[in-house]
């Protein structure tokens, strides 16, 4: 399980609305951004989330400096800040009838901008002050400071540019550049830069719950209006719609409730990840040699759990996207950080916690269950029986489950050197598998086989009774009703077990049988 690292779902307490997320528009295009442009990926993931804007004549204008005005409210889209109720910061250059005042006055309420006379909205914005704008609008920290030689240390922005550097938000190495103008694609680049430090850091916040900016293709979850320019060269706030699917109060609160179920499984998983961890600790501590086995053992156990929770959160993601709803885009975000929370705890345990002797003895295990479950297939092959085959499918999906998640957490893990071992348990669940194959061949075949012998009983019993009714013998009646009861009694034995087979192949046949059982039960009732 190669997993990328992840951060959780929680929202940054008093910069961010509670409940905020954000969401895609779709995909623009401008006449004037290169595909091959350094800048491009910025400006589209920032067009893409309704950051950033462009212009009527579908331009972006890259080169154009940007002013301070633009620049708060770009910054207040990336930050989701409520504009709906702000304080009047009093610059007697902004009046509340600016496009750009609820922006101002949130940042300015935030410390991002200094209180005073003027703000001064139309002044192009320097690298100067862009570095204080980024470092404590998005609460930038770094123990160390990147110098530049045209930085000195009494500067007022020299620790702003100094975080900037050693963050890698810019990319200047000698010179920073500090009152050289901030272009559109400069911007663009440097917000989606913090952006993408912020989803990578420890720290929980809104944008590790935007769902989607890792991705190479953008869903179309919003329809956007045409753009408008707002008289000095910023984008008007875009309304958006809602998805596509109309959908029932019922049906979205079934979503909702499938979405939040998969989460909490998830975090539940979690905490019994975290308990484990913690008595594995206290073994260690103890060293109880048999307490640290019994609480590896344990840890494993309950790593797998964690395993299965983030596979089936991952295939409710997957059944919700399809649905393309709005109201939903907050409970998915926070479905995809707790998958990938949890992704990186199991990375972690696996890859810092067990020793080699514990590697060797979970891949024994493996080869034993995979030795076993071969075993019960190739005796059920031989006998040809129904009940045998499904068994051993059964025994044969489960152990190279098993197997497969014993191989990807030696791989994860820092041991290396058990080469051999690794490589015999890579061989054996690759023959197990084909072994697999062969095994669900023939138990669909024995299945489609059961399934035609029990719907042909049903018909003839049901003639029967047909027939009896027709000569209004009273015996013959109650010895056709008997024994079509006693058929639909045995079919539904053998559908209840058939449809504990997972196989996409016998659906339709399965439900024939479940209709064919159906119509018998209908006949009977009606003869009485």
């Amino acid at each position: 399980m190669k997993y990328k690292k992840s951060v959780g779902a929680v929202l940054t307490a008093g910069l961010l609305v509670f409940g905020a997320t954000q969401t895609f528009a779709e995909k623009k295009m401008f006449s004037d951004v290169e595909d091959n442009a350094w800048y491009a990926e910025s400006v589209q993931k920032l067009s893409e989330f309704n950051i950033i804007g462009g212009f009527e004549d579908q331009t972006f204008k890259p080169d154009q400096n940007i002013t301070r005005a633009q620049t708060a409210s770009i910054i207040a889209k990336a930050l989701n800040l409520d504009l709906t109720n702000v304080s009047n910061p009093g610059f007697k250059d902004v009046p509340t009838t600016s496009s750009h005042y609820p922006a101002i006055a949130a940042l300015t309420e935030k410390g991002v901008f200094s209180s005073g006379e003027y703000f001064n909205p139309g002044d192009s914005l320097t690298r100067a002050q862009m570095a204080k704008i980024l470092v404590i609008a998005f609460d930038l920290n770094s123990s160390q400071l990147k110098t530049f030689d045209d930085v000195n240390e009494k500067d007022w922005f020299y620790e702003f540019s100094g975080k900037l550097g050693a963050l890698g938000i810019t990319t200047n190495e000698s010179k920073y550049n500090p009152q050289d103008y901030v272009g559109r694609a400069h911007l663009a680049a440097f917000i989606k830069r913090t952006i993408d430090y912020k989803r990578s850091d420890s720290i929980d916040d809104i944008w590790d719950t935007w769902q989607g900016w890792d991705n190479t293709e953008v869903p179309d979850t919003v329809e956007e209006p045409v753009e408008e320019n707002d008289g000095d060269n910023d984008v008007i706030d875009e309304e958006e719609t809602g998805g596509k699917e109309e959908v029932d109060e019922a049906k979205l609160k079934e979503y909702e409730r499938e979405l939040d179920n998969a989460a909490d499984d998830i975090k539940s998983a979690q905490k019994k990840v975290e308990k484990a961890l913690d008595e594995l600790e206290e073994a260690k501590e103890e060293d109880d040699e048999e307490e640290i086995e019994e609480a590896e053992k344990d840890l494993l156990k309950v790593l797998s759990d964690l395993d299965d929770a983030i596979i089936k959160g991952e295939a409710t993601l997957e059944k919700i996207r399809k649905v393309n709803l709005k109201e939903l885009n907050l409970l998915q975000s926070v479905l995809e950080n707790a998958i990938r929370k949890a992704k990186n705890d199991v990375d972690k345990a696996y890859a810092n916690t067990f020793d080699k002797e514990l590697y060797e003895e979970e891949i024994d295990d493996a080869l034993e269950a995979l030795e076993d479950a071969r075993e019960d297939a190739e005796r059920a092959i031989k006998e040809n029986s129904l009940n045998l085959l499904q068994d051993a499918y059964k025994a044969l999906e489960t152990a190279i489950e098993e197997a497969e998640k014993t191989f990807e957490m030696y791989e994860d893990s820092t041991v290396d050197v058990l080469e051999d071992e690794e490589k015999e348990l890579e061989e054996a669940i690759e023959e197990a598998k084909d072994l697999f194959d062969e095994v669900g061949d023939l138990l669909e075949k024995k299945a489609e086989d059961q399934i035609d012998y029990f719907k042909d009983l049903l018909d003839d019993a049901i003639d029967a009774l047909d027939d009896a009714l027709d000569e209004e013998d009273k015996g013959d009646i109650y010895d056709a009703r008997e024994k079509l009861e006693k058929v639909i009694k045995d079919a539904q034995k053998a559908l209840d077990r058939l449809e504990k087979i997972d196989m996409d192949a016998l659906i339709d046949e399965i439900e024939e049988l479940e209709k064919a059982i159906s119509d018998a039960e209908e006949e009977l009732e009606d003869s009485k």
